[in-house]
């Protein structure tokens, strides 16, 4: 239930944020969740310790997004994934995005990398969006959960990071 919770509000927010290519005066949303355990009662902030949605809240709010859609995040090895990193640009600086990359990699189950690579963004006006479709083919032979994992480097550092889940199935359809 905490990681469904997370993974809906990673959803409600990115969405939004996306969004406004098509609108531009959507700027997020605040979507009504706990996001703390023991939040009634406590004597202290402390005591009342973080769920999982609000780690997510951190990485749905950076100030440059990194956020993947997916619409088939489930796949057969040796096929391809489809994917459209999309860059939101809402810097505290309020500057536009220039010189940046974007490198990603799919890691196994095993924790190793089945496939990655890295390309140049396109100039990010402040507060814009920006769509890259990246593919991703997925070797023979990988089965189970993988992650999909971006950063958006400028400067020399990462200023975004983000990840998918990504579903492999061996061609007899079992992960």
């Amino acid at each position: 239930a905490l990681r469904y919770q997370a993974f809906l509000t990673r959803q409600f927010i990115e969405i939004q944020r996306r969004l406004r290519a098509a609108n531009p005066n959507l700027a997020g949303i605040m979507p009504f969740t706990y996001i703390w355990f023991n939040w009634a009662g406590i004597a202290r902030f402390e005591d009342m310790k973080p769920k999982p949605v609000a780690e997510q809240m951190a990485v749905s709010y950076q100030p440059v997004l990194l956020s993947w859609e997916m619409w088939t995040p489930h796949v057969y090895a040796g096929a391809s994934v489809r994917a459209v990193a999309h860059v939101v640009n809402d810097a505290d600086n309020g500057a536009d995005l220039r010189g940046a990359t974007l490198s990603w990699r799919l890691v196994g189950p095993s924790g190793r990398e089945v496939v990655g690579g890295e390309i140049a963004l396109p100039e990010v006006p402040y507060y814009t969006t920006r769509a890259v479709p990246i593919e991703l083919r997925v070797a023979q032979g990988v089965a189970g959960r993988c992650s999909l994992e971006g950063r958006i480097i400028c400067g020399g550092r990462a200023i975004s990071t983000n990840r998918a889940d990504v579903d492999v199935f061996r061609d007899d359809g079992k992960a």
